[in-house]
């Protein structure tokens, strides 16, 4: 995406280290940004997280590319353990093998649905800050000016008649 002229991708989160790499046409959701959690499974009583710091000697599933595991090396977390994707991270979950599961609340219970899990086994544990400032359209760096305000046309157009939240 970075590297391909004249692209759209529908869903990239905002962080600063992102910020010149590509052009930002416009926010799909800010709220996500606020939509940021650590999950525990609801049976882990002894778990018990008041602030970030207090996260630090859990094992913490991350994906192996993704914002969250990003974060938590920048916070300087040690146990971090990176997962192939999201089902995987539910069932290292479940399974013991990791103690807490990073993720956005939509996230969770789609892979919940999708893995026949009930969202009932699980719970919040710690709201995150400062993972995301919201999830956007963007297009790459060697997009040409042209293509660039044809998007950010569109994206206003759609934002102004409201057919953008419509869809969304």
């Amino acid at each position: 995406m970075e590297r391909t002229p004249n692209s759209l991708l529908f869903g990239m989160s905002r962080t600063p280290q992102r910020e010149d790499d590509y052009f930002w046409i416009g926010a799909i959701s800010e709220n996500i940004a606020r939509d940021s959690y650590l999950y525990k499974l609801k049976e882990r009583t002894d778990i018990d997280l008041t602030d970030l710091d207090s996260a630090r000697p859990y094992k913490i599933g991350v994906g192996r590319a993704n914002l969250f595991r990003k974060f938590f090396e920048r916070e300087g977390f040690a146990h971090v353990e990176p997962t192939s994707g999201r089902s995987q991270g539910l069932r290292k979950l479940l399974a013991g093998r990791i103690d807490l599961l990073s993720g956005y609340s939509f996230n969770i219970v789609t892979t919940c649905e999708r893995a026949d899990v009930s969202t009932d086994v699980l719970l919040p544990a710690l709201q995150l800050e400062g993972v995301s400032s919201g999830v956007y359209l963007v297009t790459s760096r060697k997009s040409d000016l042209e293509f660039r305000r044809k998007l950010e046309e569109a994206y206003e157009a759609k934002v102004k008649d409201g057919t953008f939240d419509a869809t969304i």
